[in-house]
């Protein structure tokens, strides 16, 4: 009997009692997947016409204008959401993004930069609501659609002719591919 308790004793002390189908080891918040409630898509990016033409952001994740005039493009989301990245489609030396200090931009948005820290700031708005956290980041939790706009400090890479491409990625990690446009 004596035997039984400690053999139980040491089964509930280190763990077992059940398979380990996950592979073992100390689970991260980056190792546990959820499940979208539906599909997450970004099914619109266009040039607005007041892009260049209006000053709605400042650097460093500053929400607020400061004097000179940012590129402005409308966007069409159905969420949920957990970042969107603005990538130079024709120019690796390019890119914003709603990542913030060391959070990793997901290798499959083929980063210029893997850390948030790192990339130039996007100011998404819904109407006249800025939806960015004060840190610069961004979420959509529900799976609705969302008309945005979304505002870039003009860095010079807004040139006619010049590709941009959008991508999201959702809460289970997934990349969502939207639209390139010609500036």
């Amino acid at each position: 009997m004596r035997q039984a308790i400690l053999g139980l004793g040491l089964l509930v002390a280190c763990g077992g009692g059940g398979e380990d189908t996950g592979g073992g080891g100390t689970k991260t918040p980056n190792d546990v997947k959820t499940t979208s409630a539906s599909t997450a898509a970004i099914t619109a990016f266009a040039k607005r016409d007041d892009s260049q033409k209006v000053d709605k952001v400042g650097v460093m994740a500053s929400f607020k204008p400061d004097g000179k005039n940012d590129a402005a493009f409308d966007v069409t989301v159905k969420g949920p959401l957990i970042a969107l990245l603005i990538d130079a489609a024709d120019d690796s030396t390019w890119q914003w993004d709603t990542y913030t200090g060391t959070n990793d931009v997901p290798a499959a948005m083929k980063p210029f930069a893997p850390g948030g820290s790192q990339t130039g700031d996007l100011g998404i708005f819904e109407g006249d609501k800025n939806l960015n956290q004060a840190d610069g980041s961004f979420k959509l939790d529900d799976d609705k659609e969302h008309k945005l706009t979304i505002y870039i400090v003009d860095t010079g890479a807004f040139t006619p002719g010049a590709k941009f491409k959008i991508l999201g990625e959702t809460p289970d990690h997934k990349v969502v591919e939207g639209p390139t446009i010609t500036y």
